[in-house]
């Protein structure tokens, strides 16, 4: 039960792997970086200014808040800041085109994952849904609303939580937009940008006109002076006629108004300079929105009293009722233009997500298929617009924007939670320097008393409890703000009593975060004022999903569950990162299966290569990248520190080594065994001493037994071999939990392992090289043997060199140098004019692009082996500039 459990928890918690580095994910982008900071400012602000800024000032002053939907929208800017500065240092951790999605999959896990990417297609499904809406309002209002009372007479519906009739006009737009994005109708910066300033034009111009006519008795107006018919809906009258809980309502409605600017965090791969634009880009658009909306409902209440606001279209309303004919024509036009860019930046980034989530294997692939002609996922972009339809249809515009900010601030709230994980999170460096404070107390770390500036896993540990009980403490104070709001103002102890703990209990949740040591990854941003920021964001956002209407939960429960049941049913099992996580499972026992056992597939010289290459690059690229270079660098502490114990156990159970212990099992035991290699003297059994005692505290001790038994004959023989043999046995035994009646026989391995090196030069050799390349790495011994194939010609050998460089791997780089082939190379390539040698370098990168796509035709692995490759020739290039 224990062993499932975690096999669950690991499937839930996998990550999306992108081994590059950012650079290397700024060069190897397949798409046209042409994007400015002022076109994704651009993009920003058209996706967002929409419905917000032309239909919910009317409606929410109306029927929510009142004149005070100025503070609603000062609110709901606040948080939608702070949520795009958590977005912004995720864009800049991951400049890859896919929004909080791929960010959260590669730096969070895949459930987390999912839940964004789920609530992301409801934020853009239900967005287009809602501006299609109020699309269609302002166009019906512009011919006298004939649409809405012939509806009404035909399409009428008696549904409390649904629409008051079907609108087909909404139903048709719908379909129209998704079937021009599903034949490939691509976005326009430049058409963007001529929309949006259109669309700010019209804005300024209300505001602009709309101060000729302000009236500041608007905002004070009393109970008594409002009509009879309108006081059931009024309020009480004043500046703020539905209390704070009408103001904070109205600020979890007006959220929706500045939910868009996560469309720029789409744009990872087209933007020029992706780390710097994306946050600044964010920035600057809510900015921009967040004056827009707030001027426009500041004129929009002052002009018109908010109990006769039009819900519908309220700024040509207001222009009409004060005889400004020709300005209600003006904005009811813009409106149009800029109801429609929100529409294009609504509807765009669905067919992305949907294409990211079903190319991952997480909602049914049939979802994200390319159609041949259109390149575009066709049916997945067609079966969104018929959903985004049937909800403009059904449901009216009040009900949309709920729908969509619950699910939008759920998603904020994930990232912003995890930003405060990721900021607190060791790097590979860090853990190294957190080695030596392995002895240091729970409660010590807890408040940090010996002042360490470099993150644990303990500390890191304390960070993700803290976040955990942080978001049940939030939650337990919104809700006593939200059920116990008449008692706490009025002054009932209980009730105040109970927001305190719960306030205190937050605060002291945040400052035992915020005494942690925090990551020192270098971003070109990073949010301030960690943990504050991302704190204050996920309370505000908590806060408002509780004050929305208890039929929008339900209706967001609806949706999540048809989302887990896909997930749980489906995704969990069928997900690329579920397929890669079993090949690098079952990697070392099916190749060796392949390569030493079965004859018949012996005499099949492709299949280990086209079969194990995705899954070793996936496997080596984790290890060189984290397991080995920690081990490698804790070899100076285990040295200093292993004459102290007397014994593996003592060593192993050690306050002092228990982090260390710990570092080698975040890897594999391949690791440990690589240090084999590379010891010296009488420190041959250096990683082996440290394999025993890991293997010993999981409590398989006879098989260790065994295994060390076997080490003892082997290890006078050629270190290669042996080296070979044991990694093989125990990560088999680590990694898969083989029984010990199903390991090979480690003499017949080993055996077989002589035999392979007795003819290395023939068709043999790319299996050996594979296969030395994910159990036992390049040695000494095998480059001599590929010394002796002398070739003269200079373009052979650097497509000979250029083929191992693709199989060795950055830790074998220094015995690769002492090849003498690449010494003859480079003594050839010091004989020639600089240009030449230019063009032999250019010649020499193109041959090792190559022999990746002779070996493997696969796309991912050829790039995670080929960042490899392009470290070699860099420090290749440098030895080179020194003979010259």
């Amino acid at each position: 039960m224990a062993a499932y459990l975690r096999r669950f928890y690991h499937a839930l918690t996998r990550r999306k792997m992108l081994p590059e580095s950012v650079a290397a994910l700024l060069e190897n982008s397949q798409m046209a970086r042409v994007l400015t900071t002022l076109d994704l400012t651009a993009l920003g602000v058209g996706s967002t200014l929409g419905v917000g800024v032309y239909v919910l000032a009317g409606s929410v002053s109306k029927e929510t808040a009142g004149p005070a939907v100025v503070i609603s929208f000062i609110i709901a800017a606040i948080a939608s800041v702070f949520a795009g500065l958590c977005y912004a240092e995720f864009g800049a951790r991951v400049p890859k085109a896919g929004s909080a999605y791929v960010y959260s999959y590669v730096c969070v896990g895949e459930f987390v994952a999912f839940i964004i990417g789920w609530n992301l297609v409801l934020e853009y499904v239900v967005g287009s849904a809602s501006v299609v809406r109020g699309l269609s309002g302002y166009v019906d209002n512009l011919f006298g609303n004939v649409m809405a009372k012939a509806f009404q007479d035909l399409l009428s519906i008696d549904v409390n939580f649904l629409s008051p009739y079907i609108d087909f006009f909404a139903f048709g737009l719908s379909l129209v937009f998704a079937v021009a994005l599903a034949l490939g109708v691509k976005e326009s910066s430049n058409f963007n940008n001529v929309f949006t300033i259109i669309n700010l034009a019209v804005v300024a111009y209300v505001i602009i006109c709309g101060l000729f006519k302000v009236d500041i008795a608007n905002w004070s107006i009393d109970i008594d002076d409002i009509p009879e018919e309108n006081k059931p809906t009024a309020g009480k009258g004043g500046f703020a006629p539905f209390g704070i809980n009408g103001i904070i309502k109205g600020a979890a409605t007006c959220f929706y108004g500045f939910v868009g600017f996560d469309c720029v965090a789409t744009t990872g791969e087209e933007a020029k300079n992706p780390q710097k634009a994306i946050p600044l880009a964010i920035t600057i658009s809510l900015a921009i929105i967040a004056f827009a909306y707030i001027g426009v409902s500041t004129v929009l209440t002052l002009m018109w009293p908010y109990y006769l606001q039009d819900p519908d279209a309220p700024l040509p309303y207001v222009f009409r009722e004060l005889g400004w004919e020709i300005a209600a024509w003006i904005v009811s036009i813009g409106a149009i233009f800029g109801l429609c860019a929100s529409l294009m930046g609504a509807m765009l980034p669905l067919p992305r997500v949907l294409y990211a989530m079903a190319n991952d294997g997480i909602i049914f692939r049939f979802l994200g298929k390319i159609h041949p002609r259109f390149q575009t996922p066709l049916l997945g972009t067609c079966l969104a617009g018929l959903l985004t339809g049937i909800l403009a249809a059904v449901f009216d515009l009040q009900q949309l924007v709920d729908m969509m900010s619950i699910g939008t601030l759920l998603a904020y709230s994930i990232v912003a939670a995890c930003v405060l994980l990721l900021r607190y999170q060791p790097e590979g460096d860090e853990i190294e320097k957190a080695v030596k404070y392995g002895h240091i107390s729970f409660f010590s770390q807890l408040f940090n008393t010996k002042r360490i500036k470099s993150p644990s896993t303990m500390s890191a540990s304390i960070v993700t409890w803290g976040v955990m009980l942080y978001l049940v403490f939030v939650i337990a104070a919104g809700g006593v703000l939200k059920f116990a709001e008449e008692p706490l103002f009025s002054g009932e102890g209980w009730a105040i009593a109970l927001m305190v703990v719960t306030a205190v209990l937050c605060i002291l949740n945040l400052v035992v975060i915020g005494l942690q040591p925090s990551s020192g990854a270098k971003l070109f941003f990073r949010v301030p004022l960690v943990p504050l920021i991302p704190g204050l964001s996920i309370f505000i956002n908590i806060y408002l999903m509780l004050m929305l209407d208890p039929n929008t939960w339900i209706r967001f429960a609806v949706w999540m569950a048809i989302g887990f049941l896909m997930y749980f049913s489906y995704g969990i099992w069928q997900s690329e990162e579920s397929k890669q996580d079993s090949g690098r499972r079952s990697v070392i026992y099916a190749h060796t299966n392949v390569a030493f056992e079965d004859d018949e597939e012996k005499s099949n010289k492709d299949t280990p290569v086209k079969t194990t290459i995705r899954t070793i690059a996936l496997s080596t690229h984790y290890l060189e990248d984290f397991a080995y270079q920690l081990a490698r660098r804790a070899l100076r502490f285990y040295d200093c520190s292993r004459c102290d114990f007397s014994n593996w156990y003592r060593f192993a159970c050690h306050m002092r080594t228990r982090q260390l212990v710990f570092v080698f099992a975040r890897g594999s035991s391949l690791i440990i065994c690589l240090l084999l290699a590379q010891s010296c003297g009488g420190s041959d059994d250096l990683g082996f001493d440290i394999t025993l005692a890991l293997n010993r505290t999981k409590g398989m001790a006879v098989m260790v037994d065994s295994i060390h038994s076997r080490w003892t004959e082997l290890k006078e023989k050629i270190r290669t071999e042996a080296f070979s043999t044991v990694a093989f046995a125990i990560d088999s035994l680590d990694t898969m939990g083989v029984p010990p009646s199903q390991l090979l026989d480690l003499q017949h391995h080993s055996a077989e392992t002589f035999a392979f090196s007795d003819d290395l030069l023939d068709d043999v050799l790319p299996q050996l090289i594979n296969y030395r390349a994910l159990v036992g790495r390049i040695n000494e011994h095998l480059i001599s043997d590929v010394d002796a194939a002398v070739v003269h010609d200079l373009p052979t050998l650097i497509h000979n060199t250029g083929h191992l460089i693709a199989l060795l791997d950055a830790t074998h780089y220094d015995v690769f140098w002492r090849c003498d082939l690449l010494q003859e190379m480079i003594l050839e390539l010091s004989d020639q004019e600089v240009e030449e040698v230019e063009h032999l370098i250019r010649q020499f990168s193109d041959f090792v692009r190559k022999a990746f796509i002779s070996i493997d035709h696969d796309k991912l692995a050829f790039e995670m082996r080929y960042v490899d490759a392009v470290t070699h020739l860099r420090l290749i290039f440098q030895q080179i500039n020194q003979y010259l």
